[in-house]
């Protein structure tokens, strides 16, 4: 007699397979026929470990379909029926988190961005070309790269060239539907200077021109640089950047 809340006591032959021998033979492994009826573990208030009526259609698959190939009707089949559900549900307890796994987050796209303003005080308004490949992860691990680079026609302050560039390891969904990730990166400043191994965060919205927003933060460095909108706390927080061209898709 299988323990109550003893789910590993279960005989092999409840277990639920789409090979080897069907569930309505196996069923003849038990003396008379009828299988042992477990009782569920820490089951939820109000719930019911068994189906006492109904045809199962309401069931996800496969449970409905096991009925309908006669498991759940003929001598024994009602409790055979009845031992599946109860293994589903509790598989459902006993591993709720892949039950309830967030889906993934990904975040990609490119183009150019506007900051909107003169940042530096040379008559130019500040701009920059950015690429963005990232899928973050239930745990809030992410993977993928970022690129932002402010050159030529968008360089800022006084470096010919700033490019930030690296792998992506964390992130996550806001509410607002925004993201934020983060990473380590390699700095380099157009002049003979290139710094490895810088956090930065990124913050980005979606969307196309005029629309879509990426916001970026270099950490541990460069504070109180051009257009730095936090002087002190150690980073160099640019402003908020608009798109111009291209696009930021969140999915």
């Amino acid at each position: 007699m299988v323990t109550p809340g003893s789910v590993a006591s279960l005989p092999p032959a409840c277990v639920p397979t789409r090979t080897g021998s069907s569930l309505l033979e196996r069923r003849h492994d038990f003396p008379g026929g009828v299988a042992p009826q477990p009782s569920l573990p820490n089951a939820p208030e109000g719930s019911r470990p068994f189906l006492d009526e109904g045809t199962g259609d309401d069931l996800p698959y496969p449970w409905n379909r096991i009925q309908a190939e006669g498991i759940g009707s003929g001598k024994g089949g009602e409790p055979m029926r009845r031992l599946v559900v109860l293994a589903w549900l509790t598989a459902m307890i006993v591993f709720p988190a892949h039950a309830q796994a967030q889906s993934p987050t990904v975040v990609h796209g490119g183009g150019t961005g506007t900051f909107g303003r003169d940042l530096d005080g040379n008559g130019d308004v500040e701009a920059s070309q950015f690429g963005m490949g990232v899928t973050i992860l239930g745990n809030g691990s992410a993977r993928g790269h970022f690129l932002c680079l402010m050159a030529g026609r968008s360089d800022i302050g006084p470096f010919p060239v700033m490019s930030v560039s690296g792998p992506t390891t964390a992130g996550f969904l806001a509410a607002d539907s925004t993201v934020t990730f983060s990473g380590i990166a390699t700095v380099n400043l157009g002049n003979g200077q290139i710094f490895r191994g810088i956090p930065f965060q990124v913050t980005v919205s979606r969307g196309g021109p005029g629309v879509g927003t990426l916001r970026l933060t270099v950490v541990g460095v460069f504070d109180g640089g051009p257009g730095d909108t936090t002087v002190g706390n150690g980073n160099y927080d640019l402003p908020t950047e608009t798109v111009t061209s291209g696009q930021i898709a969140i999915g």
